[in-house]
């Protein structure tokens, strides 16, 4: 997704009453009926991009509440706190979704990225910087200023103790590494990222990160993460999403195919081909691997396709959103921003799918507004958390009756 894209205003003067409905005024504002546990730390989940957490999906989709200031970049989840961010930072209680404190970023519109969550802090990127906030209170704790345009998500190691922060340069964009507690720059790597590409993922101590060398050509890359120094490179059609790294390997959609990897860049094997003549989309719009199963969303649908030999295990026919591009995995249900000729509504829905056939298990529309859109979502136990111009930031579901 371009994580710089503006907020669509769905609720403009003169739209009439019925489009208005399920705007800001007309929200839901009810708690959940317990407190989400588990962590959406990390665009992706967690350090690797899997997009996996072990969470309970909740049975029924239905809205709790809503709040913040974001209306683009993904909501994150740690323990009871779920984080807005957009122009400021606000830490939500997860449950009932009351502010428990805001801090302002003082930046423009756009100017920020996706953040990463660490133990003790909050850490993103910003136009010219890279920031901390405590995560228990929202006092700053390092600033570093980077020459550039902060480009993507952040990434932390799994050990709190490096984050990588994309930026773009006037000459070369580049990985920039800085110490979790202090801020200070670690290493940089010169490899020009795309809005597609980002985040890096991090894994047993070494950095695969996709994007293009000087000569445009559109590479995948590792780099040990003490130090920055690059191990291997392998050259790609058009790195179509962030990779993925698991023990099985790392994979990464490569002009509308799934690849994987071996950890040494080599063996790639194709276990998805989506390509065709008249294809004008990217093949492949998001990806996340669950232990023996890559889940794959495309304009073909959302695939579930076996590690071992590529086979496919089932099909979804859904149709990505401009403005999604993530699959959240949970202990049994796969969570994506969709629409689909399957539901009773062509708006735009979060939907749950079994994790195990595909069936659908529910669907929440964001349609009655102008030209509704949604965001990418992030999941814990009992909760499903997602972004949409419908909605006031972020937004709740949970397993509830439905609004009388």
């Amino acid at each position: 997704m371009e994580w710089t894209r503006r907020r669509t205003l769905a609720c403009a003067v003169g739209i009439g009453t019925t489009a208005l409905a399920g705007c800001l005024d007309d929200g839901p504002g009810r708690s959940l009926s317990e407190t989400p546990t588990g962590s959406w730390q990390q665009v992706a989940h967690d350090a690797a991009n899997t997009g996996v957490s072990a969470v309970t999906v909740p049975d029924r989709g239905t809205p709790a509440w809503e709040n913040g200031d974001a209306w683009e970049i993904p909501p994150l989840v740690a323990d009871d706190t779920v984080f807005s961010v957009a122009t400021q930072v606000d830490a939500l209680d997860a449950r009932t979704g009351e502010t428990r404190w805001s801090v302002d970023l003082d930046a423009e519109t756009g100017d920020a990225t996706a953040p990463a969550v660490t133990d003790d802090a909050l850490i993103l990127g910003v136009t010219g910087r890279v920031v901390a906030f405590a995560r228990e209170d929202g006092e700053k704790l390092w600033e570093t200023n980077i020459d550039g345009v902060a480009a993507g998500p952040a990434t932390a190691d799994p050990d709190d103790e490096v984050v990588l922060v994309p930026f773009r340069r006037r000459e070369q964009g580049g990985l920039v590494a800085l110490d979790v507690a202090t801020g200070d720059t670690e290493w940089t790597a010169q490899l020009r990222v795309s809005l597609y590409s980002v985040p890096a993922a991090i894994r047993e101590g070494r950095v695969y990160a996709a994007g293009y060398r000087e000569d445009e050509t559109s590479v995948l890359r590792r780099y040990s993460l003490d130090g920055g120094t690059q191990d291997w490179e392998t050259e790609l059609t058009e790195a179509e999403t962030p990779p993925v790294v698991t023990s099985a390997g790392v994979f990464i959609s490569d002009g509308g195919k799934l690849k994987r990897y071996d950890h040494a860049g080599a063996n790639p094997e194709v276990l998805l081909d989506l390509t065709g003549e008249e294809r004008t989309l990217r093949g492949i719009r998001a990806l996340a691997v669950a232990e023996e199963t890559a889940f794959v969303l495309s304009p073909d649908g959302l695939f579930a396709i076996s590690v071992a030999d590529g086979s496919r295990r089932w099909q979804a026919s859904v149709e990505p959103l401009a403005t999604a591009d993530s699959i959240c995995i949970g202990n049994k249900t796969v969570v994506v921003s969709v629409t689909s000729d399957e539901f009773d509504t062509r708006w735009p829905c979060v939907a749950a799918f079994d994790r195990a056939d595909g069936s659908t298990r529910w669907y929440h529309s964001v349609g009655k507004s102008f030209d509704p859109t949604l965001g990418p979502t992030a999941i814990a136990d009992g909760a499903v958390y997602f972004l949409s111009n419908t909605v006031d930031g972020v937004a709740a579901l949970g397993d509830l009756p439905p609004k009388s």
